[in-house]
């Protein structure tokens, strides 16, 4: 780079993110290594992705999709292929669970397991606090490394938050629960402060001197993700514009689901504890 280019410089990545081409494909966003002392790199997305939808001084996002895409641009499907899971994963999963391995992305019943359930799974522990906070100087240097648990019931369990958490991150959490904007005004962003209003931590987000987002948390305000703290980030970069009423219900529905991926993280460590807690029973995939 000379600082000369007298335009924008990019490099198509089109050899993975053609797989993110369609509503119907899901990928696992992380890093390899960061230099925040908090890991929080990883998250759902549905759509392609540049090197910075994370922040970290260490490296850009890396995409992980779930499915495949053929050369014709479709997603690849009645084949074994069409996942883009690890074959070893895929029967260490089967053994744990007695079950049967559905290729396609059709919700399993209560004896199959399909790609889709072995996502939620990994988003699930990479969404555990604990899972965090044990692994977190791991977590600073390299990929993830995902924990396969021999117990069963846990596995299903943490699948079916996981399930939640990547609702949340596609927004598909009732916009109702999100806060409340009414007040009349311009809608003008001059602001983007946080002000309690009450002993459980919900207050208002000031956007200028009249109107606000009444009921969001100190802990949404706060949340962090890959670097960033989208609440509040949402609005700086919006700062001098005037929001139109989508933009409005956009920040209700970001909020709403932020509270939602706090609660499956709670839910989370609750359910490891449930089951005795850290360190997990550990799958040895060498023997498959």
């Amino acid at each position: 780079y000379t600082g000369r280019s007298g335009g924008m410089l990019w490099n198509a990545r089109q050899k993975i993110m053609q797989h993110m081409l369609t509503d119907e494909n899901i990928a696992l966003v992380s890093v390899k290594q960061v230099a925040e002392e908090k890991f929080t790199h990883a998250m759902v997305s549905a759509d392609p992705i540049s090197f910075r939808s994370t922040f970290s001084s260490r490296g850009g996002a890396f995409c992980f999709p779930l499915y495949l895409r053929d050369t014709e641009g479709q997603l690849i499907s009645g084949t074994a292929q069409q996942h883009n899971l690890n074959g070893d994963v895929i029967a260490a999963w089967l053994r744990i669970n007695d079950c049967q391995f559905r290729t396609n992305g059709t919700p399993a019943g209560p004896n199959e397991i399909s790609p889709y359930q072995i996502f939620a799974y990994v988003i699930a522990m990479l969404h555990a606090p604990s899972y965090r906070d044990r692994y977190g100087v791991l977590l600073r240097t390299d990929y993830p490394r995902i924990p396969l648990t021999v117990d069963a019931q846990l596995m299903r369990e943490m699948m079916a938050i996981g399930e939640q958490v990547i609702d949340a991150y596609r927004q598909r959490i009732p916009v109702d629960a999100g806060p409340s904007f009414m007040a009349p005004g311009t809608r003008k962003v001059s602001r983007a402060t946080f002000a309690e209003a009450n002993a459980n931590g919900h207050g208002d987000v000031w956007i200028n001197d009249n109107q606000s987002f009444s009921g969001v948390s100190r802990q949404s305000w706060d949340w962090e993700i890959c670097g960033y703290r989208p609440i509040q980030r949402w609005l700086t970069d919006r700062r001098g514009r005037t929001l139109s009423v989508r933009d409005v219900r956009d920040y209700q529905q970001i909020c709403a689901s932020i509270d939602a991926l706090i609660r499956c993280a709670e839910e989370i460590d609750e359910v490891i504890d449930l089951h005795g807690g850290w360190p997990l029973p550990l799958f040895d995939i060498s023997t498959t």
